[in-house]
Formats: C-alpha cells, sequence, structure tokens
C-alpha cells in the first residue's frame, strides 16, 4: 500500500531497515526504494540499422563437422555399452557406423539420413550462435551510448541474483558454496567485487529494454504467456518429483508468470530491432 500510494514508480522491493521496536508501541521501519533512473537511450533504431547492414552470413556446416559429431555419438554409444572401461574408447570398441546405428541413435533409418539430420542440428546451432552474437553487438552499442545514473541498490539486487545462481551452479555440480570458495581460495566479498561490472550491465539492461518495449508499444501475447507458464511449471514440477522433493521446491506461479512475461517481452525488443 506504501509503495502503490508514495513510490508507484518503484523499480524494485525496498531495502526496510526497523528503526524502532519497542514493546507497547508502534514499529518504526525506514524504507529505501529505487526509483525509475532518468536515462538518456540513445537512437536505438539507428544503432539497430547500422549493425544489421554488417550482419555476418551464416557459417556453412563442412563435412568434417559432420563426421566430428558422428565420431562423438560412437564414442559416446562405446561408453554407454562399457560404462567401466576408462580413457577414450578405442576403434575396435566403437560400434560400427551402419543404418542399424543411426536407427539406434534416432537419426534415422541410414546414415545418409543421420548425416542430414546432424547437418540440420548444426546448421541450426550456427544460426542461433550468430544471432545471440549479432543482438549482442546491438546491445553493447546501445549501453554505451546509454547515459544516466544506475541506482545502487539495482546493482545489489542483480549481485543477489547471480550469488544464486552461481550457488545452484556450484550445488549442480555436487559441491558447497563454502568447499569452493575454500578450494578457489575467495571469500564471497571477492566474488561479489567481480560480479559488480556484470552486474552493472545487467541493471541497465534490465532498464533499456522495457524502455524500448514502452515506446514502440510491443505487446506480448497474453496466450503465450500462459502457454509457456503452464509448459514451465509441469516440466518443472515433474523433475521436483524425481528427485522426491516436489512440496519443498514447487516453483511459485506468479514469480515463473513474470520471467516468462519478461523473456518473451525482450525478445519482442530484440525481433523489433533486428527488424531495422
Amino acid at each position: 500500500e506504501i509503495l502503490e500510494k508514495e513510490a508507484p514508480d518503484a523499480l524494485a522491493f525496498p531495502r526496510i531497515n526497523i528503526t524502532k521496536a519497542v514493546p507497547g508501541n508502534p514499529v518504526e521501519l525506514s524504507l529505501f526504494i529505487p526509483l525509475r533512473p532518468n536515462l538518456k537511450i540513445p537512437d536505438y533504431k539507428e544503432i539497430a540499422s547500422a549493425r544489421n547492414k554488417k550482419k555476418e552470413a551464416i557459417k556453412e556446416v563442412l563435412e568434417k563437422e559432420i563426421d566430428d559429431a558422428i565420431l562423438r555419438l560412437r564414442k559416446y554409444a562405446a561408453r554407454a555399452v562399457n560404462p567401466g572401461a576408462g580413457g577414450e574408447p578405442k576403434d575396435d570398441e566403437l560400434p560400427p557406423l551402419n543404418d542399424q546405428f543411426a536407427e539406434a541413435v534416432g537419426g534415422g533409418k541410414t546414415i545418409a539420413e543421420l548425416r542430414d539430420r546432424i547437418k540440420k542440428d548444426l546448421e541450426m546451432e550456427n544460426k542461433n550462435r550468430l544471432k545471440e552474437k549479432h543482438r549482442l553487438l546491438i546491445l553493447e552499442e546501445i549501453l554505451k551510448n546509454t547515459e544516466g545514473a544506475i541506482p545502487e541498490i539495482l546493482i545489489d539486487h542483480e549481485i543477489e541474483r547471480m550469488e544464486t545462481e552461481f550457488e545452484s551452479e556450484v550445488t549442480h555440480a555436487g559441491l558447497t558454496l563454502s568447499n569452493y570458495l575454500k578450494d578457489a581460495k575467495k571469500t564471497i566479498e571477492d566474488l561479489r567485487k567481480d560480479w559488480r561490472s556484470p552486474a552493472l550491465k545487467r541493471a541497465k539492461i534490465n532498464l533499456i529494454l522495457p524502455e524500448i518495449k514502452k515506446s514502440e508499444k510491443l505487446d506480448v501475447d497474453k496466450e503465450k504467456v500462459e502457454h509457456e507458464v503452464k509448459h514451465l511449471l509441469e516440466h518443472y514440477n515433474q523433475n521436483a518429483d524425481k528427485r522426491g522433493g516436489r512440496t519443498q521446491i514447487n516453483a511459485d506461479e506468479e514469480q515463473v508468470r513474470a520471467y516468462i512475461e519478461r523473456m518473451l517481452a525482450n525478445e519482442k525488443v530484440f525481433e523489433f530491432l533486428e527488424s531495422q
């Protein structure tokens, strides 16, 4: 209620400090609320148009790349058959390269179909990699020419997110954050210092992309949002069931919806920039 009345332009949840807590008296709080900074965003249409004219051609898939991918599949299959063996499988341990192998790995009914499928997959990888690189170049140019200070609290929020993401990655690798820090001979404060620069960039991006969306009146398809929310929740909860902890790690639907809306909105903005 306070935010809606006093700070409708708040960009993030406030820092809240208890300034007075005496039994029998009203609790007193101080709220530090990050407001939208006055950023001067450059002519993003002109920047995107100039960059689009320099867009690279998609890299052609070479026959050697297909051969290498098939070799990796054969090695993977050899390890699956003999999981206890150490090192790289020898040539005579690899499954024969025939139509039966192609069908077994789901690449089609023949080696020719397998090669064709791998080629299409590699082409898609090249296309996606080039698209991400191109978008990043446009975004970097916009960031470089954006003027205005970013509130420290927004940078702190991003550092906190990065810390959560990093801890999740470390845990997924079978480690604990404390053990990782001990092995790396670092403190969490060292990591936070390292994260400050990328956190500043992320905070800027999180301000600039919504501004472009708002200026260009780019709408997100609500039906698509709901479809993606349902799909992500089902996938998340299925994985939770497999780990036996659904009730403990169940996803929050509103947080998932906010995440999906942000991702789809950002996609709309990038598609708009790519069309200039």
